[in-house]
This record gives structure tokens, C-alpha cells and sequence, in this order.
């Protein structure tokens, strides 16, 4: 499952009930997409944010008959024999600290380092919220984690506007069905760290729905109530947590601060990752019984989020043809002042239509990073001046969509049985999944896009994009030996013109490590260039070793003569 994958007709978690917050002004993390309050409104929202909140422990068992859901049963625990698996069954696991050295699937160290490279002391503070109403005990038989709450630590040497606590939540996420014969899919990983400053108020706690009324399928949640236009910026969560009575606030991380984690695994990462961070540096270890120790170090990025409304009839007609024909349903949130339909009902085939459109308003939500969301999103860069709404700073890391549709990465990817690489970028889109490779060229390929402009409308985003590559998976792409890989990476702006920006590669401790920095968008396109010398050069250009004497004192040495005083033996 893919964070952004879960879209607001699809989500789990519809009993969440926005708390009544105000937008704190100024602070990008905290923003808040607008709302509308007329028909014929055609929104866009691209913010990352937006998602980050929506996830909270549980395991969730569901029962059909047919294809209406019959009923659906938050589990205490994996092996609840009120939850015997028929139908589907999922969970999402947000991970512990250890609590020994031997504990598995939890959060094993965490760490900080400021600007100047120094570590900095971590106190933690527990789980947070402490009112978790879907917590649930694991089966480490079937290498499911026990789920709980996100830790809750304070960073003495790391003040941020809101304080100096930080909140790092790492989730597990799986599920099974009956198409997949009951076995349960590869676990998917999300995580991610917050400046964050804790508050007591009247929230509403994060849960599943367990009414199974309110779902037309097994995956699907088709009412949301009639609040319609009653939907307000004030009643929008800004809580990265939330419970009855506490939310966690996001605030900017100081500028240059590294933040880092160890998790000890029961069971090996596979594939790809992504996330929003800068410099990335991974290790990547086996321990024993086939566990896993993976531990990920990086600077978080400001990520440009971008959200407007227009008139349908202003919208461009690269939009309205993609609206008149694309599905929206799981990807939009609906506004109209027919109080007879739900906001989470599926759009219609006439309201779809360019006359259709005129009847209602409906908020079309950036849900997922594929080639078709790409087009999406570069043609509303355009309606919006180019302009980032608000530019957040996030550090978080998930797994991706593996192989992307290219049978060289594929084969490669399944012959891995780790992990591949991890890609990062503050691209507000990208294509989620590994760079394309060309193999006629010979080029990796990755698409980036952005706003040109940060929210002033004159600062130009700075772009960032880091891959590291497991170096087998690399040798394995391009049919390189092992001996050593020399790289080059180049941007390209979408009207084809060179990009000027700092480019960084190295290959260390089995990962080989490439960086594009200070690009400038809209939508560029970064390549990477892999070369590697013929067995015949790399022959000729390792020296041979000789014996030199001198007396009865000998020496060993690389070069083709000995040193003075001394004869070749």
C-alpha cells in the first residue's frame, strides 16, 4: 500500500472528525488546502502533508457476503479469534522502540546531528497520543508487528518554533484477500520524522470505521455524512497525531539538522524506496534468524504543495478533456449543495461531462505518483502561475512501486532478495518507481516536476534528487562485472536546454550514490549515466609488484624501478 495511494473516497479512516483548528499563519506545515463554497469549481491539491495524518494503528478484519461488507471488526490482536480471517484482513503497524536487544520489528536507535556534524542527546518521551484506540499484539509467527504509537522524543539542541520535540513514526503496513488465497503481501514500510509541538484541546480520536453500512465495497467507504459545504480551512485537521484530547502540531526542522533511525526487522525490506529528504546514507545489515537491520540517515527537504480552485470554464482544455474522460472516483473530494448526495460519492458520467462539471465542485487530490498524474499536475502548473501554494519541510520514507514497467529493472529487482535503492527528491511529482533505464542509451532516466516559483511568486525552487543504488542491483541493470562503476548525472529543462546544477557520485560500502542539487523547475529531466571500463583496460592499468634488496633489507614495491640503492631481485 502506497501512502498517497489512499484517497479520500478510499480511505479507512472516514470516522476521523476534523478538530476545529486555525490555520497558523505563516507556518507551512500547518497549511491547509482552501475550500469552496460554489458549484462549477474545478480544486486541485498536490500536498504530501495532506496524507501524513491519516494513519494510525490498526488491524482490520472484514466479512461479505457476495460484495456488500457484512461486517468489519477492529482486532486486538493478529491471532483474535473474533477476527478469523475470511474475506480480507489488513493492518498497519506503527512500530515501537525496542525494548531489549532482542525485540524485533520496532525502532532499535535514533539519531540527530546538527548543522556543524555533532550528535546531539535524544531523551524519549513514550508513544504519542496516549489515547490509541486500535492498537493491536502481532503474530511473530507470520512476522506481523505489534502496532502502537508513534515515539514522542525531546532534541535539547534542535529548537524549532514550536519547542524541541520531535515525533518519529515508522509504520508496517500489509494485507490478504481471498484473491491472494489468504497469503499476506510483502510488508510496506512508511515512515517519517516531525518538529512538532504537542497540545490538549477537544480532537477526535483516529480509527477505522467499523460500520459496515458505510461501505459499498470491501475497500471502499461511500459515505462521509452531508457536511457538503459545511467543510471549512477551520475544520481541516492540521494535527500530524491526533486523539480525544492531544494533537501534535507540525513546525519548520532547523535549518541543517540530520535525523536518523535503526530498525531491527523479522523480515528483509524488498525492492525500492522513496522519500523527501536530502543526502540520504543507508547500511543495511543481516542478523540472525533472517532478521534485518536497517538504518537510514538524512536532512529533511522543503517540499513545494500546491493547491487552487478555478472556474470550470476557465479550466484548460488539456484539464477538461482529461476530467471528461478519467475516472475520479477514490481521488476527489466532493462540494455541492445537493444535500441528497454524499461528498464521498462517485462522480457520474454526466457530471463529468464539460456541462456536468458546472453542477458541482469537486477537489481532485494528487493521490499517486505514476505517468498519468505527472501529465495531470503539469497542466495545472500553469493555472496556478507556476506558483507553490506553501513549501513544507518533510523527512519521510516509503516504500514505492517496484519494476515501473521496465522488464531490465524488473529482472534485476527480482532477483534481488533486498533492498534495491532509494530514490529522493523534493519534486512536488515524480513517477513512483525506479529510473526508467534506456537501454539504448544507456541512461537511467527520472522525471521530476515542480513549481518554478516559491509561494512569493519570485524565489526560484532549488531542486533536489538523490539516488542510492545497491551496487548489484546497478552491475545487474547494465550488465557491468564488478569491477569499478563511474557515473555521470545531467538535468535537462523541459524545453530541452541544459540545467545548470552540482552533480555528486560515489560508490561506497556496496551502494553507489548519485546527487543532482540546485536544478530549477517546472518539470526537468534528470539522467544518469553509468560507464564502467573494458576488462582489457582495467588489465592494463594495475601495476605489478618487484623485490628490491639493499644489503640484507628488502622491500616489496609497485613501481617499475627500485628506489635508490637498491637492485631488483
Amino acid at each position: 500500500m502506497n501512502l498517497r495511494k489512499i484517497g479520500l473516497v478510499v480511505v479507512l479512516t472516514s470516522s476521523l472528525l476534523l478538530p476545529s483548528l486555525a490555520h497558523a499563519s505563516g507556518v507551512d506545515e500547518q497549511f491547509v488546502a482552501p475550500t469552496v463554497s460554489t458549484n462549477g469549481q474545478q480544486g486541485y491539491v498536490a500536498s504530501e502533508s495532506a496524507f501524513l495524518s491519516t494513519q494510525g494503528s490498526y488491524f482490520i478484519n472484514y466479512q461479505t457476503s457476495g460484495n456488500q461488507v457484512t461486517a468489519v471488526t477492529a482486532c486486538t490482536s493478529a491471532t483474535d479469534a473474533a477476527c478469523n480471517f475470511t474475506a480480507r484482513q489488513a493492518y498497519n503497524a506503527v512500530l515501537p522502540i525496542c525494548a531489549s536487544d532482542a525485540a524485533v520489528d520496532c525502532i532499535s536507535a535514533v539519531t540527530a546531528k546538527d548543522a556543524s556534524g555533532a550528535t546531539l542527546d535524544i531523551q524519549q518521551n513514550g508513544q504519542y497520543p496516549t489515547r490509541r484506540l486500535q492498537d493491536f499484539t502481532g503474530d511473530p509467527a507470520h512476522h506481523i508487528p505489534s502496532g502502537g504509537g508513534a515515539a514522542l522524543m525531546t532534541i535539547p539542541g534542535a529548537t524549532h518554533a514550536g519547542g524541541n520535540q520531535y515525533l518519529l513514526k515508522v509504520s508496517m503496513l500489509s494485507s490478504r484477500d481471498d484473491g491472494s488465497k489468504g497469503q499476506w503481501g510483502l510488508r510496506q514500510l512508511q515512515a517519517a520524522f516531525y518538529a512538532i509541538k504537542p497540545i490538549t484541546g477537544t480532537f477526535n480520536d483516529l480509527t477505522v470505521d467499523t460500520n459496515s453500512a458505510t461501505y459499498d465495497s470491501v475497500r471502499r467507504i461511500s459515505m462521509r455524512g452531508s457536511t457538503h459545504f459545511a467543510i471549512t480551512p477551520d475544520q481541516q485537521s492540521l494535527c500530524i497525531v491526533v486523539s480525544q484530547n492531544e494533537c501534535g502540531l507540525a513546525y519548520p526542522m532547523p535549518a541543517g539538522i540530520s535525523l536518523g533511525f535503526s530498525l531491527r526487522l523479522s523480515e528483509p525490506i524488498v525492492g525500492w524506496l522513496h522519500g523527501r529528504m536530502k543526502s540520504p546514507t543507508i547500511s543495511l545489515t543481516s542478523g540472525p534468524n533472517g532478521t534485518q537491520n536497517l538504518t537510514v540517515d538524512a536532512q529533511p527537504i522543503q517540499v513545494p504543495a500546491l493547491a487552487t480552485w478555478v472556474s470550470s470554464d476557465l479550466l484548460p482544455p488539456a484539464l477538461q478533456s482529461f476530467y471528461s474522460s478519467h475516472s475520479w472516483s477514490g481521488q476527489a473530494l466532493r462540494f455541492t449543495n445537493d444535500t441528497s448526495t454524499a461528498p464521498g460519492a462517485p462522480v457520474s458520467d454526466f457530471e463529468r461531462s464539460p456541462a456536468g462539471q458546472k453542477t458541482i465542485s469537486y477537489q481532485h487530490i494528487a493521490a499517486q505518483f505514476n505517468a498519468e498524474s505527472m501529465a495531470e499536475f503539469v497542466d495545472w502548473l500553469p493555472v496556478v502561475g507556476d506558483k507553490a501554494s506553501a513549501d513544507p519541510w518533510l523527512w519521510t520514507l516509503n516504500t514505492m512501486q517496484s519494476g515501473n514497467g521496465n522488464d531490465n529493472i524488473s529482472k534485476c529487482l527480482n532477483g534481488s532478495t533486498g533492498l534495491a535503492g532509494v530514490v529522493t527528491t523534493n519534486a512536488t511529482m515524480y513517477i513512483d518507481g525506479p529510473p526508467q533505464f534506456d537501454k539504448k542509451s544507456g541512461v537511467l532516466n527520472y522525471k521530476v516536476a515542480a513549481t518554478h516559483f516559491q509561494p512569493d511568486g519570485s524565489t526560484l525552487n532549488k531542486g533536489t534528487y538523490d539516488l542510492v543504488m545497491n551496487s548489484k542491483v546497478a552491475r545487474c541493470i547494465y550488465g557491468f562485472t564488478s569491477a569499478p562503476v563511474s557515473a555521470t548525472v545531467s538535468v535537462t529543462s523541459a524545453d530541452g536546454s541544459p540545467d545548470i546544477s552540482t552533480t555528486v557520485v560515489g560508490e561506497r560500502n556496496g551502494w553507489l550514490s548519485l546527487g543532482a542539487y540546485n536544478f530549477t523547475y517546472s518539470n526537468p529531466n534528470i539522467s544518469v549515466k553509468l560507464t564502467q571500463a573494458s576488462a582489457t583496460t582495467v588489465t592494463k592499468s594495475v601495476a605489478k609488484s618487484i623485490t628490491c634488496a639493499k644489503g640484507s633489507a628488502t622491500k616489496v614495491v609497485t613501481s617499475a624501478t627500485c628506489p635508490p640503492g637498491y637492485k631488483k631481485r
